[in-house]
């Protein structure tokens, strides 16, 4: 199986994202109240709408939800960390700007709490089972190298000894031709894309 729910990856992670959101909202305001009665009345639904909008334009505008295939889970937590963190400060400085005070702020506090807690978890979870999906051969990506070297050997040495990112290397085209090292000259890559559907070249 090759890479055929690659394009619905960060669809899946933007809504798990937005309702792990509204998840701890919940939470915080059952924790708060100790009953979920008022949460869908005013303030508090203005409050979840407010934090669903700005959630949903720093999504498009940030994209938190794209992650990389070889990006390292430290360093996808510490952007997804400094991203709720603008979150809530977008949050607050909404409350504030159109003077809604009545809240509580004890229950707004608790939700970015649970918050990223929740969203890191998920996180972890979700990259090492794509990883672990991928070390078995699947949800994977065709790559060619053009040229051949020492970097160009040290790409192939990469894409062997990390099979978690996903990388099938197909071969090295080289139009000085090395028997036995090369799979086909320059030229020759066009056809051999099409034929075994090269996702990247590099």
């Amino acid at each position: 199986m090759q890479h055929r729910f690659s394009k619905y990856l960060d669809l899946i992670v933007f809504i798990m994202d937005a309702v792990l959101l509204n998840l701890s909202f919940v939470i915080a305001y059952k924790i708060s109240f100790d009953t979920l009665s008022g949460i869908v009345e005013y303030p508090y639904s203005n409050i979840l709408l407010f934090t669903n909008l700005t959630w949903l334009i720093l999504a498009f505008l940030g994209k938190p939800f794209r992650i990389s295939r070889i990006s390292k889970l430290s360093e996808i937590l510490r952007t997804i960390v400094r991203f709720i963190v603008v979150q809530l400060f977008s949050v607050s400085a909404v409350l504030v700007f159109i003077n809604q005070l009545s809240y509580s702020r004890e229950q707004l506090i608790i939700t970015y709490i649970i918050f990223p807690l929740l969203i890191l978890i998920w996180r972890a979870i979700f990259i090492y089972s794509i990883r672990i999906y991928r070390k078995f051969g699947y949800n994977y990506r065709n790559v060619v190298v053009i040229g051949y070297g020492d970097i160009a050997e040290e790409l192939k040495k990469f894409f062997r000894l990390h099979p978690e990112f996903g990388f099938r290397f197909l071969g090295f085209f080289d139009s000085n031709i090395k028997d036995g090292l090369i799979e086909g000259r320059i030229h020759e890559l066009a056809k051999f894309a099409r034929t075994n559907r090269v996702d990247e070249i590099y």
